[in-house]
């Protein structure tokens, strides 16, 4: 993907790994250890995660359209770049920050597939500061797979999975998808009763499922530390697959 920002080359910011080369189609991640810097980014055409690894960092933010922003960057939170729109950032600090790129095509094609919705109705919330433990654990894995990638023949189909498993994140819970129900031919009418407590059923099945899985990884891991990250024991994506598919079926035989 040649369409980034170009972060890791500012100043004295030094890239440890990236994707580049890789044949991954649908994104790129890149790690660096960074330094405070100052710059104007231009718009890209691609969704930008930043992930803080390791040190926080103060952050002033002023994208283009939206009210300058500063906030505290605390490891193992997130911030983000919107597609299409220049951005003034100032940070100061030494964070290690992961980057990861999401291709635009690839977000358009699950709005359609996974949320029947126009993909022109779906807006990204440029968020700062968040915390998702379960896209922190997605985009750890994809930083696995730099390395993996790096070392075997591999032509991206893998990476590309889990590129779509971020972006399906995204679109749930970054974007105005997670606020309301957006289609492309007809309206959901939210003052009907029935539909509200049905919602609140599925949010609260959804939400118990993500902690069983959650709690089916550190399992696996062999640790009850629901804080592990990079900078501990990695997560290995196949704990989070197998976790799943453990929920699923105990779920399937009840």
């Amino acid at each position: 993907m040649a369409e980034i920002h170009g972060i890791g080359a500012l100043q004295s910011n030094v890239v440890v790994a990236d994707s580049a080369g890789l044949g991954w189609h649908d994104g790129y991640t890149s790690y660096t250890v960074e330094s405070s810097w100052q710059a104007t980014l231009d718009a890209m055409p691609h969704l930008c995660l930043a992930y803080c690894s390791q040190r926080a960092a103060s952050v002033r933010r002023d994208i283009e359209g939206e009210h300058v922003e500063r906030a505290r960057l605390e490891p193992r939170h997130f911030g983000s770049v919107p597609a299409g729109r220049t951005a003034a950032f100032q940070l100061q600090g030494n964070p290690d920050i992961q980057h990861v790129y999401l291709r635009q095509r690839m977000l358009d094609d699950l709005a359609v597939e996974v949320f029947d919705v126009d993909p022109a109705a779906v807006e990204i919330v440029p968020d700062l500061g968040f915390a998702d433990p379960l896209l922190e654990q997605l985009v750890v894995g994809l930083l696995q797979l730099v390395r993996q990638d790096a070392a075997l023949p591999s032509d991206g189909l893998y990476a590309d999975h889990l590129l779509r498993m971020i972006g399906v994140q995204v679109l749930r819970t970054q974007s105005n998808l997670a606020h309301a129900h957006v289609t492309s031919g007809s309206t959901v009418d939210r003052s009907d009763a029935t539909g509200v407590r049905l919602d609140a059923v599925r949010e609260h099945i959804e939400r118990s499922l993500h902690e069983e899985i959650v709690d089916g990884v550190h399992s696996r891991m062999g640790t009850a530390d629901s804080q592990a990250t990079i900078n501990d024991r990695p997560v290995d994506l196949r704990d989070i697959v197998m976790a799943a598919v453990d929920v699923h079926t105990n779920t399937a035989g009840e």
